[in-house]
C-alpha cells in the first residue's frame, strides 16, 4: 500500500502561525509532519508521496529524516481533488490520503486495512461530531456512504458522522477524480460519484479526533505528543542546580541550563541550548524548542514556544510563541481571568469559537512586546510586531505593526 501525504494547503486559518506549512510546526523536537510520516512508517506503509507547495520548504524540512520520501508540487492552491492527483505518477497500488498533520493515524490504519480484506471499494474514516454544520458529513445506508455533503445546514445535516481527512483508495479511483471538474470539494464531488457507481464505505471510529485549524487546537497535538512520546531524559552536559525543584519530568536536551530555585511541576521539553534562570515556575505542560531563554521570575503554564524565544520576567499562561519572539519584563499573555461561556477569536475577519476555553494568545514570528504589556484571552498577534510599554492588547494586531 502506499499513502498520498497533502501538505501544500495555505493554512490561512492558522494565522499568526502560519509564516510556513501548519505541518513544520514542532512540538518535542520534530514537525508535526515527522509524526505523520513516523505513523505511517510504524503501520507498514512504506512509499510515500508529499504533496507540497512551490516553496518546497516541506521537502527542505522533512527530507533529511527520511530521504526516501517521494515529493510532487502542488503550484496553486486547487484544493484536495488536484493535489492527489499530482502525486498521479508515482501512484501503481490502492492508496491512502491523508493530512499531513494526522499524528495519530497509526491508530486507525490497522482497522481500515482489515475493511479493505471485505469490503472493494473506497473506505472512509468517519468520527462523531457534536458540530456536523462545520464539517463534511456522510450521507449513509448502514456502513455503506451514499453521500458526502460539504457543512450542510444546521438541523439538515444527514447525519453526526464527520470526514476525518483520512481515505483509502482504489487505484481506478483517480479516473473518477479526473471526471469532476476542479474545484476546492473536488474530492468530495468524485467520492461521491465513485459511491453511487462502485460503492463506498464508512469507517467508523469513536475515538475522539482533533484536527488543527486553528491556532488553539495546537494544544491538543500538545497532549496527545506528550502523551505517546514524551519521555524523560536529561543529556549528560545539562547542567541542573541543586537548588532546583523537579516536581515531574523533564526531557532536556544538549547544553541546557536550569538555574537556582526553578520550580518544575508537570511535564517539560527543553530544546538545545535553552536556559531556565533563576526563579522560573513551569506548570502543567511546556514545550521550549531550541535557543529559548526564560528570565528570572517568569511563570509559564501549559505553553508553547518555537526557536530562539527570550522571556523576561513575565506570565505566559496557554500561549503559543513561534520563531524569535520576545517579551520584556512584566508582560502577561492570558491572565488567570475565566473564560466566557462563549469565547471568540476573530480569524480572516470572522468572528471563531474557541473551543479551548483556556487558550491564551497566539504570537507571530519575529514579534517584541515591551515592559508591562498585557495581552487579553482569545486576541491573535501578527508577525513583525512591535507593542509599546503599558499597552493592553484586546483585538488581533495583523503582521507589520507598530503599536505605539
Amino acid at each position: 500500500m502506499q499513502a498520498v501525504i497533502l501538505a501544500a494547503g495555505e493554512s490561512s486559518r492558522f494565522w499568526p502561525l502560519n509564516e510556513k506549512h501548519k505541518s513544520l510546526f514542532k512540538i518535542f523536537g520534530k514537525t508535526l509532519l515527522w509524526y505523520t510520516v513516523f505513523g505511517l512508517l510504524r503501520s507498514g506503509i512504506k512509499e510515500i508521496i508529499i504533496v507540497q507547495n512551490e516553496k518546497k520548504t516541506v521537502e527542505k524540512e522533512i527530507k533529511k529524516f527520511f530521504p526516501f520520501l517521494k515529493f510532487v508540487v502542488q503550484k496553486k492552491p486547487l484544493g484536495t481533488g488536484d493535489a492527489v492527483l499530482k502525486a498521479e505518477r508515482f501512484l501503481k497500488k490502492p492508496f491512502f490520503v491523508l493530512n499531513a498533520e494526522r499524528v495519530d493515524s497509526f491508530f486507525f490504519l490497522p482497522k481500515i486495512k482489515e475493511a479493505f480484506k471485505k469490503k472493494r471499494g473506497i473506505l472512509l474514516l468517519g468520527c462523531l461530531t457534536e458540530r456536523p454544520w462545520e464539517f463534511g458529513v456522510f450521507k449513509l445506508k448502514g456502513d455503506k456512504v451514499l453521500d458526502v455533503i460539504e457543512k450542510p445546514k444546521k438541523g439538515r445535516e444527514p447525519s453526526r458522522w464527520q470526514t476525518t481527512g483520512l481515505y483509502f483508495f482504489p487505484l481506478d479511483f483517480l479516473s473518477y477524480l479526473k471526471k469532476v471538474p476542479c474545484h476546492p470539494y473536488s474530492l468530495m464531488h468524485a467520492i461521491s460519484l465513485y459511491a453511487k457507481e462502485k460503492g463506498a464505505f464508512l469507517v467508523k471510529t469513536l475515538k475522539k479526533m482533533f484536527f488543527l485549524k486553528y491556532p488553539w487546537d495546537l494544544f491538543y497535538y500538545l497532549d496527545f505528543i506528550f502523551s505517546h512520546y514524551f519521555k524523560e531524559k536529561i543529556s549528560p552536559d545539562v547542567f541542573i542546580s541543586r537548588k532546583a525543584r523537579i516536581e515531574g519530568k523533564i526531557f532536556a536536551e544538549k547544553n541546557c541550563k536550569i538555574l537556582d530555585n526553578v520550580f518544575l511541576k508537570g511535564f517539560c521539553y527543553l530544546g538545545e541550548n535553552s536556559f531556565l534562570d533563576q526563579g522560573v515556575v513551569l506548570e502543567g505542560k511546556n514545550n521550549f524548542e531550541t535557543r529559548n531563554f526564560i528570565g528570572s521570575g517568569s511563570q509559564i503554564i501549559n505553553s508553547i514556544f518555537q526557536d530562539d524565544c527570550k522571556v523576561q520576567s513575565s506570565f505566559v499562561s496557554h500561549s503559543i510563541l513561534a520563531e524569535n519572539c520576545q517579551l520584556s519584563k512584566n508582560v502577561v499573555l492570558n491572565p488567570r481571568a475565566r473564560a466566557k461561556k462563549n469565547f471568540f477569536a476573530i480569524v480572516k475577519g470572522k468572528k471563531e469559537e474557541i473551543l479551548f476555553k483556556k487558550f491564551g494568545c497566539a504570537i507571530g514570528k519575529n514579534s517584541l512586546l515591551a515592559d508591562n504589556v498585557f495581552v487579553e484571552k482569545g486576541v491573535l498577534i501578527g508577525s513583525n510586531v512591535k507593542i509599546n510599554s503599558f499597552k493592553r492588547v484586546k483585538e488581533n494586531i495583523l503582521d507589520e505593526t507598530f503599536f505605539i
